[in-house]
């Protein structure tokens, strides 16, 4: 009996740290991250919840797990910069649709150039914000990984 009590606790004990660094996704496309995030699809976007707290939207779910290892690992201004990419991504993307859609039903050929040319821009300023992302990306996986390897060396020491 007391070694029935004794394993039950060694693995209440293990489950309880091992969700530090658990990521479940959920049927309705939820995640549940780190033990403290909650990532939710809303409207084509992804809405990070933190000890019930919004925190804000994201584009796209790597965007918002990365943002939850930055502030998981206290990196703040990391999550500030990753939020901030994220939020100029998404508003250009749909700027640039719109103005698309606009050129495409336009029977005004000058109207049709000078959203073309302002799209030209639009595009390139679209492809440097979203290498900047994914650079702040690969830094928050590289904590992520370096902080999972920092957890099992511990572990395993203990």
């Amino acid at each position: 009996m007391k070694n029935k009590q004794k394993f039950k606790k060694i693995l209440k004990d293990e489950l309880e740290n091992t969700k530090i660094n658990a990521m479940c996704g959920n049927s309705d496309g939820s995640y549940f991250v780190f033990g403290k995030y909650r990532i939710i699809p809303h409207d084509g976007s992804y809405g990070v919840i933190r000890n019930n707290d919004l925190i804000g939207y994201f584009g796209s779910t790597r965007s918002a797990l990365s943002w939850c290892v930055a502030d998981k690992y206290e990196y703040d201004d990391l999550a500030r910069e990753i939020k901030q990419l994220d939020g100029r991504l998404l508003e250009l993307t749909n700027d640039i649709h719109v103005r698309s859609a606009i050129a495409k039903s336009s029977k005004d050929i000058d109207l049709v150039e000078r959203i073309t040319f302002k799209l030209e821009s639009k595009l390139k300023y679209k492809a440097d914000i979203q290498a900047r992302l994914n650079k702040c990306i690969m830094i928050s996986h590289f904590y992520q990984t370096r902080g999972f390897t920092n957890e099992i060396e511990r572990t395993v020491r203990a």
